[in-house]
């Protein structure tokens, strides 16, 4: 679960304080790896410390199919068990977005935005 990430997610809502958001969907057969922060990727990748990142009045939604893991399995290797791997090639995925405009809208099941 890297930085916040989190896998294999079939949805993720994201609502403003005043109550309007957006619904991230993956498609029918798929999960999805999700992250949302208040800084960007290059924000967090130009600073030495956690104290020196700044949060911004944006989110940054990510949207991933896989993710293969950065370290090792122990504290001395960088090998991976082979299941966690995602070897070379062509991959498809799909996610929808929908809005949302209220909060009780992301509390119905995604299944009920899809469209028909």
């Amino acid at each position: 679960q890297d930085n916040g990430n989190k896998s294999d997610v079939r949805w993720a809502a994201l609502i403003g304080e005043e109550g309007r958001g957006l619904l991230v969907q993956a498609g029918q057969h798929d999960t999805m790896h999700v992250s949302a922060h208040r800084f960007t990727p290059h924000d967090l990748h130009r600073c030495r410390h956690a104290d020196q990142v700044r949060q911004r009045e944006d989110v940054t939604v990510t949207v991933d199919h896989r993710h293969m893991p950065c370290g090792g399995d122990n504290s001395w290797s960088r090998a991976h068990m082979p299941k966690y791997l995602v070897p070379p090639g062509s991959y498809k995925y799909s996610f929808t977005l929908h809005p949302l405009s209220s909060p009780a809208a992301a509390h119905r099941p995604a299944r009920c935005l899809a469209p028909a």
